[in-house]
């Protein structure tokens, strides 16, 4: 294994890990949208190269819920999902 090929998955893994973590937490970033919009074309591509080179579902399904979950962690600290303004 290359040192290229730790890094890689080192950095691939940190981007999910903060995808998930954006999905729990109320604090909003714009690092977790820029991390976001790199993970989710990432992960639908890889995904359907899963599909079209294989046909192996659990890898399909597997990337492409991260590809939705980082949507939605995007979406969600771009302001979106927020509800009406509270005060006085």
């Amino acid at each position: 294994m290359s040192i290229v090929t730790v890094i890689v998955g080192v950095a691939a893994f940190a981007g999910v890990g903060c995808v998930l973590w954006a999905l729990t937490t109320s604090q909003r970033s714009i690092m977790v949208v820029l991390i976001a919009a790199v993970v989710a074309p990432m992960a639908a591509l890889v995904a359907w190269y899963a599909w079209a080179e294989s046909r192996d579902i659990p890898w399909t399904v597997g990337l492409g819920a991260v590809a939705l979950a980082s949507v939605a962690a995007a979406v969600r600290h771009c302001g979106g999902g927020g509800g009406a303004p509270q005060g006085p």
